[in-house]
Protein backbone atom coordinates (compact mmCIF):
# COMPACT_ATOMS: atom_id res chain seq x y z
CA UNK A 1 0.00 0.00 0.00
CA UNK A 2 1.18 3.38 -1.47
CA UNK A 3 1.42 5.84 1.63
CA UNK A 4 -1.71 7.91 2.21
CA UNK A 5 -1.28 10.62 5.28
CA UNK A 6 -5.32 10.24 5.94
CA UNK A 7 -5.76 9.05 9.60
CA UNK A 8 -6.66 4.85 10.16
CA UNK A 9 -10.09 4.80 10.17
CA UNK A 10 -11.75 4.69 13.77
CA UNK A 11 -14.92 3.00 14.69
CA UNK A 12 -17.47 4.65 16.87
CA UNK A 13 -19.52 3.17 19.66
CA UNK A 14 -22.59 0.50 18.35
CA UNK A 15 -25.87 2.14 19.28
CA UNK A 16 -26.69 1.07 23.19
CA UNK A 17 -29.20 -1.77 22.46
CA UNK A 18 -28.24 -5.72 21.71
CA UNK A 19 -30.13 -5.50 17.96
CA UNK A 20 -27.64 -3.16 16.75
CA UNK A 21 -25.32 -3.04 14.11
CA UNK A 22 -23.34 -0.87 11.66
CA UNK A 23 -23.39 -0.87 7.94
CA UNK A 24 -21.41 0.26 4.90
CA UNK A 25 -23.15 2.44 2.75
CA UNK A 26 -20.52 2.46 -0.76
CA UNK A 27 -20.30 5.40 -2.59
CA UNK A 28 -20.75 5.71 -6.30
CA UNK A 29 -17.93 6.09 -8.55
CA UNK A 30 -17.89 6.29 -12.23
CA UNK A 31 -14.56 4.76 -13.30
CA UNK A 32 -13.65 0.89 -11.71
CA UNK A 33 -9.91 3.00 -10.98
CA UNK A 34 -11.44 5.81 -8.54
CA UNK A 35 -10.55 5.19 -4.69
CA UNK A 36 -13.20 3.24 -2.78
CA UNK A 37 -15.68 5.57 -1.11
CA UNK A 38 -17.57 4.66 1.94
CA UNK A 39 -19.67 6.02 4.90
CA UNK A 40 -19.86 3.72 7.80
CA UNK A 41 -23.45 4.26 9.83
CA UNK A 42 -25.22 2.35 13.02
CA UNK A 43 -28.60 0.76 12.36
CA UNK A 44 -30.95 -0.59 14.32
CA UNK A 45 -32.40 -4.28 12.90
CA UNK A 46 -35.90 -3.12 15.50
CA UNK A 47 -36.52 -0.04 13.35
CA UNK A 48 -39.83 -0.77 11.81
CA UNK A 49 -38.83 -0.68 7.73
CA UNK A 50 -41.77 -2.51 6.31
CA UNK A 51 -41.10 -5.94 6.52
CA UNK A 52 -37.38 -6.05 5.34
CA UNK A 53 -33.96 -4.24 5.97
CA UNK A 54 -32.80 -2.25 3.29
CA UNK A 55 -29.08 -3.64 2.85
CA UNK A 56 -27.24 -6.73 1.37
CA UNK A 57 -24.61 -9.24 3.38
CA UNK A 58 -21.49 -9.40 1.71
CA UNK A 59 -19.59 -13.25 1.51
CA UNK A 60 -16.71 -13.09 0.12
CA UNK A 61 -12.99 -15.34 1.02
CA UNK A 62 -10.40 -13.41 2.75
CA UNK A 63 -7.24 -14.10 1.25
CA UNK A 64 -4.42 -13.53 2.48
CA UNK A 65 -4.60 -11.16 5.47
CA UNK A 66 -1.11 -9.41 4.69
CA UNK A 67 -1.62 -8.37 1.32
CA UNK A 68 -4.13 -4.90 1.86
CA UNK A 69 -5.62 -2.93 0.21
CA UNK A 70 -7.02 0.58 1.20
CA UNK A 71 -10.89 1.55 1.43
CA UNK A 72 -12.04 5.34 2.59
CA UNK A 73 -15.00 6.01 5.35
CA UNK A 74 -15.08 9.58 5.17
CA UNK A 75 -11.83 11.08 5.72
CA UNK A 76 -10.05 7.98 6.66
CA UNK A 77 -8.71 5.25 5.52
CA UNK A 78 -9.45 1.74 6.89
CA UNK A 79 -6.90 -1.70 5.14
CA UNK A 80 -8.93 -4.70 3.59
CA UNK A 81 -7.79 -7.66 2.11
CA UNK A 82 -7.29 -7.64 -1.60
CA UNK A 83 -10.35 -9.98 -2.01
CA UNK A 84 -12.56 -7.28 -0.31
CA UNK A 85 -11.10 -3.87 -2.04
CA UNK A 86 -11.87 -5.85 -5.41
CA UNK A 87 -15.48 -7.12 -4.54
CA UNK A 88 -16.73 -3.34 -3.50
CA UNK A 89 -14.92 -2.11 -6.46
CA UNK A 90 -17.26 -4.58 -8.81
CA UNK A 91 -20.00 -3.95 -6.86
CA UNK A 92 -20.55 -0.17 -6.51
CA UNK A 93 -22.68 1.60 -8.98
CA UNK A 94 -22.20 4.62 -11.37
CA UNK A 95 -24.67 6.74 -9.72
CA UNK A 96 -26.53 5.28 -6.65
CA UNK A 97 -25.13 4.32 -2.96
CA UNK A 98 -25.50 0.75 -2.04
CA UNK A 99 -25.81 -0.08 1.47
CA UNK A 100 -24.02 -3.50 2.60
CA UNK A 101 -23.00 -5.80 6.00
CA UNK A 102 -19.37 -6.73 5.35
CA UNK A 103 -17.37 -8.14 8.39
CA UNK A 104 -14.02 -6.56 8.12
CA UNK A 105 -15.42 -2.97 7.46
CA UNK A 106 -18.87 -3.34 9.87
CA UNK A 107 -17.28 -5.50 12.78
CA UNK A 108 -14.50 -3.85 14.55
CA UNK A 109 -11.50 -6.36 13.83
CA UNK A 110 -9.55 -5.39 17.05
CA UNK A 111 -12.40 -5.46 19.36
CA UNK A 112 -13.66 -8.68 18.85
Amino acid sequence: MANDTRPTYTYSPLLPHPNSIRLLRLLPARLASSPVQCEVFNYSLTTPVRTSHLYECLSYVWSDVADKSKIYIGDAQLAVTKNLHGALTRLRDLQLDRVLWVDAACINQDDL
